[in-house]
């Protein structure tokens, strides 16, 4: 793991710090922005920071697929046997990850 943990340490962006600095001084290696214990929205994301160095608003953007559109639904607004009812996921966008 150490291997792994000295790779990390060296890739970073022009002008940000080192991840196991920026871990250290609770700092995002990405934007360098202090980071709050409490900024991170569930333990996964707090885990995935102890590993990049990324705050919550880094890792949103670093993790998001690209070209591939999220929408918030309420369910219970519709019924789904209605042929004009929205689609849950859009059929002609294929996501990167396929």
């Amino acid at each position: 793991m150490s291997k792994i943990n000295n790779i990390l340490n060296r890739v970073k962006k022009e002008g940000s710090i080192p991840r196991n600095e920026a871990i250290a001084t609770r700092k995002c290696a990405h934007c360098m922005d202090e980071v709050p214990e409490d900024s991170f929205r569930d333990d996964q994301f707090r885990k995935k920071y102890e590993i990049s160095g990324r705050c919550q608003s880094c890792q949103d953007t670093a993790y998001k697929p690209v070209g591939y559109e999220t929408r918030n639904i309420d369910v219970d607004d519709y019924d789904f046997d209605d042929a004009d009812a929205p689609p849950l996921f859009d059929l002609d966008t294929t996501p990167p990850w396929i």
